[in-house]
């Protein structure tokens, strides 16, 4: 079996667990964490993006923000920062017309490069369905290799077609969705 067909397996046995997550969070009021994941931690010391989402979540009486993370843990924020810093480019995840367990897309620059699962955790944070090492792979190919499809798409006509679709849109890029 291939990593696609593995992974897929693994999707549709997670889909129930991800599903009864999502109820359990459902269950409580908004704004209602059985838990403080910031009792033990200095929010003065956390990055400006993460204290104006804490605060952000705050104000709007939801739930304690988590920021998202890979299957590894490494956190899409401070990863998606290193890769615009270091490529110049805008990385994002997006959904059109998302449903519960719809994959998301991965986008550089406006194009989609791949496709990802993602889920709540029960903890209440997004977990992006691969690593951050494979991701970081991902981006970089897409902007080498988009990089070579631009020169090419200049000498032809100088001139990018961009994707039509005109659904809903939701975006993550720093913090959850």
């Amino acid at each position: 079996m291939n990593r696609d067909a593995d992974r897929d397996v693994d999707r549709e046995a997670d889909a129930d667990e991800a599903h009864s997550d999502v109820e359990d969070l459902r269950a409580r009021g908004p704004g209602e964490d059985p838990e403080d994941p910031y009792a033990d931690v200095d929010v003065s010391e956390l990055p400006d993006w993460w204290r104006e989402a804490i605060a952000e979540f705050e104000a709007a009486g939801l739930r304690p923000y988590r920021p998202p993370r890979f299957e590894d843990g490494a956190l899409t924020p401070e990863v998606i920062a290193d890769l615009e810093a270091d490529l110049g480019v805008d990385v994002r995840f997006v959904c059109f017309d998302g449903r519960f367990g719809d994959d998301w897309a991965i986008e550089v620059d406006g194009t989609t490069i791949a496709d990802v699962g993602r889920h709540r955790s029960t903890e209440g944070y997004t977990r992006f369905e691969l690593p951050s090492d494979e991701f970081r792979a991902w981006v970089r190919e897409a902007v080498t290799d988009g990089a070579a499809e631009r020169d090419g798409e200049d000498e032809r006509d100088g001139k990018e077609e961009r994707d039509g679709r005109a659904e809903s849109r939701s975006v993550e890029t720093g913090g959850d969705a």
